[in-house]
């Protein structure tokens, strides 16, 4: 199924017996596929971690991998060289063109989301003024 979709793409040349690969996307990510034991793994690298999130950001990317998210069945991790990979299962049992189709153009959409979320460009020498609180009630 992976060879018949690899087609469609228009990449006619996969040798079934290799258990990864990587499909360069026209601006877009890198877009690696493994072969797992009754499955398929297809996964962009986000970039590096950046040391520097606020909250909010963490706060989206642990909602990522939670039961609830919006992306599922994709999941966010990390590798060994701090790099953010997003990432989606395939079982073999369920793989078709079209199911192939849609996690390939979601997992570049996601990437692009995420992308922009984390790297995108930070106003500069914005002043860090503390909001005035207003009513009979504040915490500490």
């Amino acid at each position: 199924m992976i060879k018949a979709w690899l087609a469609q793409l228009g990449i006619a040349r996969c040798d079934e017996s290799q258990e990864a690969f990587i499909l360069s996307v026209v601006d877009g990510p890198e877009i690696i596929v493994e072969r797992e034991v009754g499955a398929w793994l297809m996964a962009a690298r986000v970039g590096p971690c950046p040391s520097d999130l606020s909250q909010g950001t963490w706060l989206v990317l642990l909602q990522i991998n939670g039961p609830f998210s919006p992306m599922l069945p994709f999941h966010i991790t990390t590798d060994t060289r701090g790099e953010i990979l997003l990432w989606v299962r395939l079982l073999e049992s369920e793989i078709d063109i079209a199911l192939l189709t849609r996690r390939y153009e979601a997992l570049q959409e996601y990437y692009a989301y995420l992308h922009g979320l984390l790297y995108k460009d930070k106003p500069q020498n914005v002043p860090n003024v503390p909001r005035m609180a207003s009513g009979a009630m504040q915490f500490v």
